[in-house]
C-alpha cells in the first residue's frame, strides 16, 4: 500500500464521492483504486469494509464460511443507537453490501449530526472510523484471510495450519504444559449432575468430558487474587486481563525463525486491559475495560462498550454511560487511576512466550490472563484461552504499528491468494 496523506474532505459530498469511488471500484475489479487521493489509514479502513465480501464464501478456521462466522459473532451486536442486531444484515452477502453502502453513511451521517462535528465529523466517520468495532472488524479480517491462505494446498485435514487449532479451548489446554506454558486446570473425568429434589429420573445432567472426546472442558473455578480483589466489589466474577499480542512470524513464510528466541524476537505486546467485572455478574463479559498502560503496568482509566449489545429488549435495561472513569462503578470508593499491576512483566511475558510456542503463525492473539492465589495455580499466573480474532476492548495501543502491520499482512495474504489461484479455486 502506497503513502499518501492526502487530508480527509471536510464536507459531506466529496466524502461520499470519494467512499462510493474506492468501494464500488473493489466490488467491480476485486481490487481498490489504484490512484486513490484517501490518506493511508483510510484506504486501509475502506479496504477492510470490502473484504468479508470478497471473503464471504470462504472457508473460515472456526465456521463453514467467513460470512457465517461473522453472523455468528454479531448475533448479540446492535447498530449503535438502536435495537437492530448487526447480523440480521449477515444473512446473506446482498444484506451486508446493503449494509456498508446504504446503512453506514446514514449512521456516520446522524451520529455526525447528534455529535455536532459537521462535515469533517462525517467524513472522519465513514472515511477512518476508530471505534472499538472497527479495529476488532479489521484484526478479524486478517485472521481470516490470513487462515485461508495458508491453509490452500495442503492435502488434509491434519496439514491445515496448527495455530488457528488453538482456538479450540480444550486443544489449547491440553497442549499448553508439555510446553511450560501455565494454564487453568481441569479434571479429566466424567461427572453427574443431580438436582437436590426433583426425583423419578429428572433433574440429572451427564457431561461428557472432553478429555474422553465429550463436549465438556470440567474445571474447578478460580477466584481472584486477594490483590485483584482490593480493585473490585465483592461479589465480581473472575475478572480477566485481556493481552493482545502481535506476530511478525505469521508474514514471514518459511523464512521465519526455527529457534523458540528468535520467533519471540518477531512478537510484540500491543496492549493490555483489565476486565474489572461487575456485581452478581457470572462472567467479566459484563465489566469495565480498564486500560493498563504498557510499559509500566499502571491502570489509567476505563470505559464500556456495553451499549453495542443493547439488541432488542435489552435496550429497556438502564441507561449506560460511555465516559471514561477510573472508579469501578460498583465498588467506587476505590481509585483505580496509577495503580500497578504487580507482575506486569511476567504477564507480558508469559503471553510473548506461549504466542511463540504455540501459535507463532497466527498474526494476533488475544490471551485472558487470569491473576489468582488458587494452590492449583502455581505462580499465579495462568490463561484461561486465546482469541484469534480478538478485540482490543478500548485499550491504548500503537495505532501507527499496528496499521503497518495490517497493511503488511493483508499485502502478504492477497500474494499468497493469488500465486494459490485465488477464487477460482472456490466455488
Amino acid at each position: 500500500m502506497s503513502v499518501s496523506t492526502a487530508p480527509l474532505p471536510s464536507s459531506p459530498l466529496p466524502a461520499l464521492l470519494l467512499f462510493y469511488r474506492y468501494l464500488l471500484t473493489c466490488l467491480a475489479t476485486g481490487s481498490p483504486p489504484a490512484d486513490s487521493r484517501l490518506p493511508e489509514s483510510s484506504r486501509l479502513y475502506l479496504l477492510n469494509l470490502y473484504l468479508p465480501l470478497k471473503l464471504w464464501r470462504r472457508q473460515h478456521y472456526r465456521a463453514d464460511s467467513y460470512g457465517r462466522d461473522i453472523s455468528d459473532n454479531l448475533s448479540n451486536i446492535a447498530l449503535p443507537h438502536t435495537a437492530v442486531p448487526l447480523h440480521w444484515f449477515c444473512l446473506h452477502p446482498a444484506l451486508a453490501a446493503l449494509y456498508v453502502l446504504l446503512v453506514l453513511p446514514l449512521m456516520c451521517l446522524g451520529a455526525a449530526r447528534k455529535e455536532g462535528s459537521g462535515g469533517g465529523g462525517f467524513a472522519k466517520r465513514l472515511l477512518d472510523d476508530e471505534s472499538w468495532f472497527t479495529y476488532w472488524r479489521m484484526n478479524c479480517n486478517l485472521a481470516a484471510y490470513h487462515s485461508m491462505v495458508t491453509r490452500d494446498g495442503r492435502d488434509n485435514e491434519s496439514d491445515d495450519i496448527k495455530g488457528y487449532r488453538m482456538e479450540n479451548k480444550f486443544e489449547f489446554l491440553a497442549k499448553a504444559p508439555p510446553l511450560d506454558v501455565p494454564v487453568s486446570p481441569y479434571l479429566d473425568f466424567p461427572i453427574v449432575v443431580k438436582h437436590r429434589s426433583i426425583e423419578g429420573g429428572m433433574g440429572i445432567h451427564f457431561y461428557s468430558n472432553a478429555v474422553s472426546g465429550g463436549d465438556w472442558i470440567i474445571q474447578k473455578t478460580i477466584d481472584n487474587s486477594a490483590f485483584l480483589k482490593t480493585l473490585l466489589p465483592p461479589n465480581a466474577p473472575l475478572s480477566t486481563f485481556r493481552v493482545l499480542t502481535q506476530s511478525r512470524n505469521s508474514i514471514l513464510g518459511a523464512g521465519a525463525p526455527k529457534d523458540l528466541a528468535g520467533l519471540k524476537k518477531n512478537i510484540a505486546p500491543l496492549t493490555c486491559v483489565f476486565r474489572a467485572g461487575r456485581a452478581g455478574a457470572l462472567t467479566d463479559h459484563t465489566s469495565l475495560l480498564f486500560n493498563v498502560a504498557l510499559p509500566g503496568g499502571k491502570i489509567t482509566s476505563a470505559g464500556t462498550n456495553d451499549h453495542w449489545y443493547r439488541t432488542l429488549f435489552k435496550t429497556f435495561n438502564p441507561p449506560v454511560s460511555t465516559d471514561r472513569v477510573t472508579r469501578h462503578p460498583d465498588n467506587p470508593a476505590k481509585e483505580l487511576a496509577g495503580v500497578q499491576i504487580p507482575n506486569i512483566d511476567s504477564i507480558i511475558e508469559t503471553c510473548v512466550d506461549t504466542h511463540a510456542k504455540m501459535l507463532p503463525d497466527v498474526p494476533f492473539v488475544g490471551f485472558d490472563v487470569v491473576l489468582t492465589d488458587s494452590p492449583d495455580v502455581p505462580g499465579g499466573i495462568c490463561l484461561l484461552e486465546v482469541n484469534l480474532s480478538c478485540n482490543f476492548f478500548g485499550g491504548d495501543f500503537d495505532r501507527g504499528s499496528w496499521r503497518e502491520f495490517l497493511a503488511e499482512g493483508l499485502e502478504w495474504c492477497e500474494k499468497q491468494d493469488k500465486e494459490a489461484g485465488g477464487d477460482k479455486k472456490r466455488d
